[in-house]
């Protein structure tokens, strides 16, 4: 270049100069009052606010421009500007000439202040300048072609931001706050700079500080950014807290101090590093205006955090005394954050996340998790009353977690939970480990009381219940590839203690002071659950003092039933159920194995409202107690099936009744067992004992229409059983001996529906079964078989009560009556139809007993009826019974003896087979000497007369062939029988007792009667004692009615008349045959008195009397004759009370007679003599000549009657016991209405027999 050339350069430079110098000199002249005229006026007109500028300077040495007391006015009605600052300084760089672009070379702001005020939700005080700006910004593409811009040494101090919130009542002051920042460009530039911003101050109060280190343009641009902030106290920012958020924020303070790296190597990606920490204290979220989370400090420590890497490593996470409170509503949901309710519409699918990237997940590690003092509170208000519960001091260390897992990680658990305000709590603590592998956590539990579960409990169980719950466990839950994920569960001790539960009443309340369930202790020490495989494999459960109280309602409902069906009840119709997808295969079936179940010192009460007790007892409910329970069972597992194993195992228990006065241990009846027991299909097999069980127990449920009361009985046993379930039914086998002693049976009539109780009625010592044996088979009849049984001590009561009914007719007569009803009322067809839809039967039982022993029985009998009453005894009862069997027909020998009322002999002899239908037997039976003074009542009431002494034997054979045909011989035998005084009773017959009696007895004052009697047992209107009585009534009759049939024993002629010659007082040759009859007769019956009453019949016997008459003529002439003769011979022959007389003497004599007779109309001869005439006329004449009067027939019908009289004394009987009546003339219309015949009566004398 020529000196030409650079002068002119030079020159030209100069002027520029000279032109910059005083363009420069000129702004700094024109610049300030532009922008204070003109500038401010543009301003105001561009923000719509009115600005004002106290100052303004131009420094040109430096290209810098300053601003004082710059104020932007508020919104129209607002005093306060909206900004304002005290000092603008800022310094243009000549760098803007060649990047053609604004480069600050200063940018400095002093004490500058922006108002704002927000004055609804989403509204504040510069939304018109929002809106003015918004509208005119420049698009995107604008703003990428516009020219770059570059600020320097950018400072900013003693600024405020103040903001008011209208809505939210408050005020917010950012003060003090001051910026250092080296740096903002978006020119391109390759320049490597080290930039240091700070931003600093106060918010609130509280003060904050920002660093920054960073190399925008270096190759490796990097930058550190540190961020500190003390705690800053979050109440005042409330209002700004999202409303569509589920929780609120109630307070808080937060604090901060983070680094945060940022790194952009070239070609490489970049990367972001968070490390530092966040602290905050005394925080509380609510839902609604119920509290949900609260803590007294939260502090995390990150270690490096790269989001752009996913990755989070995280060196601690410390939280202080958190309180969680989470609430179930009514209607079954949970009241979390985010839920909302099942019934509400659902929302618009949201748009699909955005897939995860498949380059890298995220990966978490923590190396220590602190949880000290937390709180979780529980209430659900579905169950009533609510449910309250509250884990506190939660203790919670986690350390060395990663995820996806790596390594190894511990966990340490400690708690305690309770309900509020309880003064007591139960522990819980655990400790466990996570790898890739799997988890493995051992859990404790102590102190866990059941009661503070009671409204769940009470949804399930109408039982309130107390206890308390402890375990020990150990879960292992496999997690690597191929471990199906199938957790399983070692319980290592599991136990629950003091457990009471009562039944509810109306409210909630305790039902009854005595709980209804209870055990000291439930133990099981070991147990493992695979719940994979659906398994769980148990060890030993052990129940300590179990009392469980059973109790049946009148309505027949046991409480039993309601603990168990209390939480089957249908879900409510306003609950909405989620159909569940049934699998394609059902899950297999749970497989339990148990070591053994030990239950000891158990207690089971029964008590029943349905029970029929006694009058004695009405007031309290009938109980039973089953005491001193002991359960052994061993190597249980279910399901079970035929191919198991049996399992050992025992029972034994006490049984006493419930309420009474505690009895010692000896004396409670027992029962135990002891064997195998099989599950599938039910089987058991082995020793049962039973020792002085109370059968009394069972009274209550005997049928009431029995008319049984079982005072006391017991039993026992020492058996071996046998018994198995199987298609065709129960298979039943026992084998042993049985004894039943003490039972004491008494008679219970039904009144007002209630059991009285009346008298004994049966008793023994012991009824003891030796060698029993019993079989049951399906199909087949029981087979019973005894060795020996043995009754003793016997006793049985029969009465005859107050209104004279016996005692043993009321037992069933209600269930008789109600079952002959139904019967009645049932037709022919439903009968029918019954059989043909009922199950065959079993048959009858086959019993076979060898031998049969009574000793020492008593029977007593009382008549309560008659007046005085009687009472009767059988005692001394000894006997013997040999081998009978109901398969076979051959009878036993039968031996037994006694005595009876003390005094009187019985034995009963011969051969019976009772266990075949119907019985046969061959008996033999006679009872001797029985006193009938003690039957006195009887004789009073029914026979008018007491009874002072004698006795009554009776001998009876009886005889039943196999078909049924009974022949039986009665025959009873009342020796020296005397009645005493005469007893005026209504009831007393009318009939002659002592005559009959009289009849009955012999010579020796006795009465033998025999009464056979006949027939077929088989026969329903056939009956032994009917008939016997039938006989005894016959006899009696006979012996009142027709006395001398019974005399004459039945046979032979009639001894009640004694028939005469006609016309004459001599007997009837047939008469002897007769009276040598009667004559022995009464001599047998030395009781007796006989009166003879004789007849006469003046119509038949006129003419006989005077043909007589013409007889005794005769005999007379005879005896006059032989007197005249003064022979010795004649003499005697006169004398004698008989002649005979020939036919040629009766000839002669006649002849005489009429000679010597002065007849009127006497025929004669011509010379007045007698004239001769045949002996038929001469006859004649002399009968006609006597007068038969009514004087010589009552005559004849008294010597007739001294006749009978004289001819009994002949033959023996005294005459003091004979008598003759009045004698008799039979009239003519008497024999008229007898409808005889005149030739038909018979001349005879009445005999009529009458007791002493």
């Amino acid at each position: 270049m020529t000196l030409t050339k650079r002068a002119l350069w030079l020159k030209r430079l100069g002027a520029a100069a000279l032109a910059l110098l005083g363009l420069l000199l000129l702004l700094s002249w024109a610049l300030p009052r532009w922008i204070e005229s003109r500038g401010v006026e543009q301003a105001s007109q561009m923000l719509g606010r009115p600005v004002h500028l106290e100052s303004a300077r131009f420094e040109p040495w430096r290209l810098g421009l300053v601003l004082n007391g710059l104020r932007i006015d508020g919104p129209a009605g607002s005093d306060a500007p909206l900004l304002s600052l005290r000092r603008l300084d800022a310094a243009l760089s000549l760098r803007s000439i060649w990047h053609f672009s604004p480069v600050l070379a200063s940018l400095q702001i002093e004490a500058p202040v922006l108002r704002l005020s927000r004055l609804a939700p989403g509204r504040y005080d510069i939304d018109d300048l929002i809106q003015r700006f918004g509208a005119s910004s420049a698009t995107p593409e604008q703003a990428s072609s516009s020219s770059g811009v570059a600020l320097y040494n950018i400072q900013l101090s003693e600024g405020q931001v103040l903001l008011n919130d209208v809505p939210a009542g408050g005020q917010h002051a950012l003060s003090e706050l001051r910026l250092d920042l080296p740096f903002i460009s978006t020119l391109e530039t390759d320049v490597e700079v080290h930039v240091q911003p700070l931003l600093s101050g106060r918010l609130n109060g509280v003060r904050f500080q920002n660093k920054a280190d960073a190399q925008p343009f270096a190759k490796t641009r990097s930058a550190q950014l540190t961020l500190h902030l003390d705690e800053l106290d979050l109440k005042p920012y409330r209002g700004y807290w999202p409303k569509a958020l589920p929780v609120s924020l109630s307070q808080g303070l937060v604090a901060a101090d983070l680094a945060v790296n940022f790194a952009k190597p070239e070609g490489k990606l970049p990367s972001v590093s968070i490390s530092g920490s966040i602290r905050t204290r005394d925080l509380a979220l609510q839902q609604g205006e119920q509290a949900l989370l609260a803590w007294q400090a939260l502090t995390l420590q990150l270690a490096d955090v790269q989001p752009l890497l996913r990755s989070v490593k995280l060196a601690e996470l410390s939280w202080q005394a958190p309180v969680l409170q989470l609430r179930r509503r009514a209607d079954g949901r949970l009241a979390l954050p985010g839920l909302t309710d099942a019934s509400a519409p659902a929302s618009a699918p949201a748009a699909a996340p955005a897939a995860p990237s498949a380059d890298r997940p995220w990966r978490l590690q923590l190396d220590r998790f602190t949880l000290a003092g937390g709180q979780l509170g529980w209430r659900d208000e579905s169950s009533k009353p609510a449910a309250e519960l509250r884990l506190r001091d939660l203790n919670l260390k986690l350390a060395q977690l990663q995820w996806p897992l790596a390594g190894e990680a511990s966990l340490e658990l400690q708690a305690l939970l309770s309900p509020p305000n309880a003064a007591e709590a139960a522990r819980l603590s655990a400790q466990g480990r996570l790898r890739p592998a799997g988890m493995d956590v051992d859990a404790a539990l102590q102190g866990l009381q059941l009661a503070w579960f009671a409204p769940y409990t009470a949804a399930l169980s109408p039982l309130k219940l107390q206890g308390l719950a402890q375990a020990e466990a150990h879960l292992a839950w496999p997690l690597g590839e191929g471990a199906g994920g199938a957790p399983s569960l070692t319980l290592k001790k599991l136990s629950l203690e003091g457990l009471k539960a009562w039944e509810r009443a109306d409210g909630g309340a305790a039902a009854r002071a005595v709980p209804s369930l209870q055990w000291a202790s439930v133990q099981l020490d070991q147990a493992e659950l695979d719940l994979g495989k659906r398994s769980a494999s148990l060890g030993q459960l052990s129940i300590a003092e179990p009392r469980l109280a059973l109790r049946r309602a009148a309505d027949g409902r046991w409480n039993l039933q309601s603990w168990l069906s209390a939480g089957a009840a249908p879900p409510s119709s306003t609950t909405s159920v989620t159909p569940v997808a049934t699998p394609a295969t059902a899950p297999p079936p749970w497989a339990v194995k148990l070591r053994a179940l030990q239950l000891s010192k158990g207690r089971v009460s029964l008590q029943d409202a349905l029970a029929h007790p006694v009058d004695e007892h009405a007031a309290a409910e009938q109980g039973i107690l089953v005491d001193e329970l002991k359960l052994e069972l061993a190597d249980l597992a279910w399901p079970a099936n035929a191919k198991s194993p049996r399992l050992p195992a025992s029972l034994s228990l006490a049984l006493a009744p419930l309420g009474a006065p505690a009895a010692k241990p000896a004396e409670r009846g027992r029962l135990s067992w002891r064997g195998k027991l099989g599950l599938q299909p039910f089987a058991l097999q082995g020793a049962l004992r039973a020792e002085r069980l109370p059968l009394q127990l069972l009274d209550a449920y005997l049928d009431p229409q029995l008319g049984l009361h079982l005072a006391h009985a017991e039993l026992g046993l020492k058996a071996q059983l046998s018994l198995a379930s199987a298609a065709e039914g129960l298979q039943a086998q026992l084998d042993g001996d049985l004894l039943l002693g003490d039972l004491r049976l008494q008679q219970a009539r039904l009144r007002e529906g209630q059991r009285v109780l009346g008298e004994d009625l049966l008793n023994w010592q012991a009824l003891n079964l030796a060698g029993l044996k019993l079989a049951l088979q399906p199909g087949q009849a029981p087979r019973v078989q005894v060795e020996q049984a043995s009754l003793s001590d016997f006793y049985a009561r029969l009465i005859i009560n107050e209104e004279g009914q016996f005692n043993l007719r009321d037992l069933g007569a209600a269930e008789r009556q109600q079952v002959a009803e139904v019967a009645a009322a049932a037709s022919a067809a439903a009968s029918a139809a019954a059989a043909a839809n009922a199950p065959a039967g079993l048959g009858k039982p086959v019993i076979s007993v060898a031998q049969t022993r009574v000793l020492n029985g008593r029977v007593d009998f009382s008549d309560r009826y008659i007046r005085p009453n009687y009472s009767a005894k059988l005692s001394d009862l000894n006997g013997a019974l040999g081998a009978f069997s109901s398969e076979r027909s051959e009878m036993a020998e039968l031996n037994l003896k006694g005595r009876v009322a003390g005094t009187g002999l019985l034995d009963i002899s011969g051969r019976i087979n009772p266990g075949v239908s119907p019985p046969t037997m061959d008996l033999k039976a006679s009872a001797t000497d029985i006193e009938l003074a003690p039957l006195s009542p009887y004789a009073g009431k029914y026979a008018g007369y007491a009874i002072e002494r004698g006795k009554l034997s009776t001998r009876l054979q009886y005889r039943i062939e196999p078909g049924g045909a009974l022949q039986a011989e009665n025959q009873v035998i009342l020796n020296q029988l005397t009645f005493g005084e005469r007893i005026d009773s209504p009831d007393a017959t009318k009939l002659p007792v002592l005559l009959a009696v009289a009849l009955l007895k012999d010579r020796h004052g006795v009465i033998d009667v025999n009464l056979p009697i006949s027939g077929s047992i088989n026969d329903p209107q056939f009956s032994v004692g009917g008939l016997v009585f039938k006989l005894i009534l016959n006899l009696l009759g006979k012996a009142l009615t027709a006395p001398f049939s019974l005399l004459a024993g039945g046979g032979g002629p009639d001894l009640s008349q004694v028939e005469f010659v006609p016309g004459a007082p001599r007997l009837a040759e047939a008469a002897a045959p007769a009276l040598d009859k009667l004559a022995r007769a009464l001599l047998d019956r030395p009781q007796l008195n006989l009166t003879v009453t004789a007849y006469a019949n003046p119509a038949t016997e006129s003419q006989a009397m005077q043909q007589l008459h013409v007889e005794q003529l005769l005999v007379q002439e005879r005896r006059r004759e032989l007197q005249r003769q003064q022979t010795a011979q004649a003499q005697a022959d006169a004398e004698s009370s008989s002649i005979s007389l020939s036919e040629a003497e009766r000839q002669r004599l006649l002849k005489q007679v009429y000679g010597a007779a002065k007849l009127p109309g006497k025929p004669r001869n011509v010379i007045g003599l007698a004239k001769d005439i045949p002996p038929a006329e001469m006859r004649a004449l002399l009968a006609a000549d006597h007068k038969v009067t009514p004087e010589l027939l009552r005559q004849l019908a008294l010597e007739r009657g001294v006749a009978v009289r004289d001819a009994l004394i002949a033959r023996g009987v005294p005459n003091e016991r004979l008598f003759v009546a009045s004698p008799k003339l039979v009239a003519a219309e008497e024999k008229a209405e007898a409808g005889g015949e005149a030739k038909s009566w018979m001349p005879h004398a009445d005999l009529t027999l009458a007791a002493q």
